[in-house]
């Protein structure tokens, strides 16, 4: 039976949403070499090509990439004043138009000024029109019209064929420069090199060189930069595994890397005297998807039984050992714990550990136990199978964990292991009947949410979900899109599509003296404003 409701007030966002030692300007010196260790560097140096996503990617590029919106720890976003004159104008009747009023001073870093014509070619670059074009996504992107002047020269105008409340994740990555994403050719292939690159960028810094043998690129001050002018003179990027990013920085060698949830790599950063870890709840999550037409998860009592039997928190435990941290147990598939508008959903539908109303709900369903423990309804063996990848070492730990806390129900899991690939292609053919997922969440969690219903990965229906995300699509009112996203999230929750476990910890081992750099959360970093205490 589904539990019954109940309210919840969601949450704000909690101070440590970012660990960055925010210092004023006038804090932070002139001078000094930040270097920085990241898993890798860009394969294309395009922030709107499929071959140019990731975490480590964005890190790299973000000193000398537009960027129209800043992002604030718990997710929302404004106008940031380098590239926008003020914020957008939005109309959305009887369609979304938005008007970009662009920064009159802002130019590629070969002095041509942004205008609406680089706009104009992003568009059309990844609107889906031309197959050709391997964009990372046509999401925003395939619902314009027109992109026009506005009624200056620096007015840029979007004109969507609905009503479009996400509109601010369109050109979140952008504009590109016009002539860098005119052909599909230039679009995939032109951003493999820097070699003559440099006007297709734009930011406080620019590169100083590129050496693609050592997986190093030094950054330098632009000197066309209208803004702030940046405290570093030199920023360094190298690309670097966990271990050997963990041994440079304990030598000296490295200013600031990545820990994530290396264990190892955490305790050689805590013996570095003067350097310190600095956490935030990171943007990837942890949890499982369950197949809804596969086996005995067909049963919503067995799906429901799998949420009241497991003990998350115990779960994130054996997976950040010696970490010394408190496990950000994540009760929403949409909204990260914290992110604006976070609701614990195990709270609002009841559906929470509890492996005694568990095992009830097993026995009313027609599970009867065996005497071992084991049970079985009409000859059929309450028996699901868990796949896992061969490399990915957390989720083995957690499908071991799942087996031995689904045995105190009488659920019995056989782990099957696959190669890596093999688990994507089972979970997107809905060959698999559980399957651990590691998603990143979004700072645009209702165009995620739209996004994770469409491609229904469980195989579920139910069409007061799917009306209520039709609302989420198209409602304007941030209350009554929240309410709306919130009683989608409790059907989502009660019919057990998705599971999530634990938010990761974003970690990053930093010199003590690094001012406005280090684990920054959902939120954006203002590169020139990084820089060593005064």
């Amino acid at each position: 039976s589904q539990p019954a409701s109940s309210s919840a007030r969601p949450s704000a966002a909690p101070a440590s949403a970012q660990d960055v030692k925010a210092t004023a300007r006038d804090g932070v010196r002139d001078g000094g070499e930040l270097r920085v260790a990241v898993d890798e560097l860009p394969t294309s140096w395009n922030p709107l090509s499929a071959q140019g996503t990731g975490t480590a990617a964005d890190e790299v590029r973000a000193p000398m990439t537009p960027r129209l919106f800043d992002v604030a720890p718990d997710g929302s976003l404004s106008a940031n004043p380098a590239w926008l004159a003020e914020e957008p104008t939005v109309e959305h009747s009887p369609v979304t138009v938005v008007t970009y009023s662009l920064n009159p001073k802002a130019v590629w870093n070969d002095g041509t000024p942004f205008t609406v014509a680089d706009f104009q070619a992003t568009w059309r670059a990844c609107n889906g029109s031309d197959a050709a074009i391997r964009c990372a996504t046509t999401a925003g992107f395939d619902q314009v019209t027109a992109v026009e002047p506005g009624a200056t020269a620096t007015q840029v105008r979007v004109t969507y064929r609905t009503v479009y409340p996400d509109w601010r994740a369109t050109f979140s990555n952008g504009p590109l420069r016009a002539e860098s994403v005119a052909t599909a050719a230039t679009f995939d292939d032109g951003w493999t090199s820097l070699a003559d690159r440099d006007g297709w960028f734009s930011g406080p810094y620019r590169i100083a060189s590129y050496d693609p043998v050592s997986k190093t690129v030094v950054y330098v001050p632009n000197p066309l930069w209208w803004g702030a002018a940046p405290r570093l003179e030199r920023v360094t990027f190298r690309a670097l595994s966990s271990d050997d990013a963990s041994r440079a920085y304990a030598a000296g060698e490295l200013d600031a890397f990545r820990i994530g949830v290396d264990g190892d790599a955490y305790a050689r950063a805590k013996t570095v005297a003067d350097g310190e870890v600095r956490r935030a709840p990171g943007t990837v999550w942890r949890g499982l998807v369950l197949n809804q037409r596969s086996g005995v998860l067909a049963d919503p009592a067995v799906r429901q039984a799998v949420v009241m039997a497991l003990d998350r928190a115990e779960v994130a435990r054996s997976d950040l050992p010696g970490m010394g941290l408190t496990p950000l147990v994540l009760g929403s598939p949409t909204l990260l714990t914290n992110q604006r508008g976070y609701t614990d959903l195990a709270t609002v539908t009841g559906l929470r550990h509890d492996p005694d109303q568990a095992r009830r709900t097993l026995e009313a369903a027609g599970w009867a136990a065996a005497a071992d423990g084991t049970r079985a309804k009409d000859g059929v063996p309450l028996t699901v199978r868990f796949t896992v990848g061969d490399t990915d070492k957390l989720m083995q730990n957690q499908a071991l964990q799942v087996r031995r806390q689904l045995a105190r129900v009488g659920i019995t899991v056989v782990v099957e292991t696959v190669p890596q690939a093999d688990v994507d292609t089972q979970v997107q053919q809905r060959t698999y009947e559980l399957a651990g997922l590691a998603p990143p969440g979004s700072v645009f969690p209702y165009q995620a949410l739209r996004h994770r219903v469409a491609e229904n990965l469980s195989g579920g229906a139910d069409e007061d979900l799917d009306r209520l995300v039709a609302t989420v699509a198209t409602e304007t009112d941030e209350t009554r899109r929240a309410a709306a996203a919130l009683e989608a999230d409790r059907l989502l929750w009660a019919d057990v599509r998705v599971l999530p476990l634990y938010q990761e910890p974003e970690q990053v081992g930093v010199r003590t003296r690094l001012a406005n750099y280090g684990a920054r959360g959902l939120g954006t970093l203002a590169w020139e404003q990084v820089g060593w205490l005064r």
